[in-house]
């Protein structure tokens, strides 16, 4: 992680009083866990923009649905891997040992964000192979409206969290902002009767056993 630049209009920074507190709460509950139980701390912070964890350079992911609150997430604290009966054995295993510490009555229960494979049998191919069946992550750190959140499965060095911790409220404090979206090249929209017909031939292929969805 690297500290960001705060520019002159920027928020305020975090007070000291505030910083003390969650780097306390954090040290409190990484010192009372079990050695390697996965641990889930989510602390109290000000109000700040959660777009702020995102680093394009970085394991990083914003989850921004129309219809709830915006959460980030920065790091990787357990992923899991393949195809939808492995992915979900695998998380029910994991959060079955998982133990939540600090004020977890503040922002929604920790979850998995990924995904799956379109067609199931494509990262059997080459061309595909990187991507995988499916993943699913549990980011070292996330944060929403209010509140912040550190995970770790397995030993955790106290000092590195508490430094990232620092980062972490720094960037928040400072609202760094989402860099812009890549602008649109082209875009050809087909005649929708055309692709009603391409939606009912697929429809009928699958229905025939010729494909799969």
């Amino acid at each position: 992680m690297s500290r960001p630049h705060s520019g002159a209009g920027g928020p305020a920074p975090l007070p000291p009083s505030a910083r003390d507190a969650a780097r306390a709460e954090l040290d409190a509950a990484l010192a009372a866990r079990g050695g390697r139980e996965l641990t889930v701390v989510t602390l109290s912070v000000p109000a700040s923009g959660p777009r702020a964890l995102w680093d394009e350079a970085s394991d990083a992911l914003l989850w921004a649905a129309p219809d709830e609150p915006a959460q980030a997430g920065l790091g990787t604290a357990l992923l899991l891997e393949g195809d939808l009966h492995a992915v979900r054995d695998a998380a029910q295993r994991a959060f079955a040992r998982l133990t939540h510490r600090g004020a977890a009555d503040l922002g929604p229960a920790p979850r998995l964000t990924g995904g799956f494979a379109f067609d199931r049998g494509a990262a059997r191919e080459p061309i595909w192979a990187g991507f995988g069946a499916g993943a699913f992550v549990l980011p070292r750190w996330s944060a929403g409206e209010g509140w912040l959140r550190f995970a770790v499965d397995g030993p955790a060095e106290t000092a590195v969290a508490l430094r990232e911790l620092d980062v972490v409220l720094d960037r928040l404090a400072h609202g760094a902002a989402l860099p812009p979206a890549p602008s649109l090249v082209s875009r050809t929209d087909e005649p929708r009767a055309r692709w009603d017909r391409r939606v009912e031939d697929i429809v009928r292929a699958i229905e025939a056993g010729a494909a799969t969805k």
